[in-house]
């Protein structure tokens, strides 16, 4: 759950086989009262293939990121 104060920030990568990543969208997360956020995450990608999901937490009043976290993915095609 994340402090309903601070606002998150959403990156897609698609990701190569030597493990490099490119970028292929973003989006602001919305934060609930209760800490769990939603949204969703515009991409583009010729083909689908594995990926990077990395969610920033920013803080509102500086701009500063106070925490990564990224999953990985399997990316549909989003030509």
């Amino acid at each position: 759950l994340v402090d309903p104060s601070r606002q998150l920030a959403a990156q897609v990568f698609s990701q190569g086989g030597d493990g490099s990543r490119a970028w292929r969208g973003n989006g602001r997360l919305t934060v609930q009262a209760d800490g769990r956020f939603e949204g969703t995450i515009a991409y583009t990608l010729a083909e689908a293939g594995p990926g990077v999901v990395e969610i920033a937490v920013v803080d509102a009043t500086s701009g500063a990121v106070t925490e990564r976290r990224s999953i990985p993915v399997q990316l549909a095609a989003a030509p």
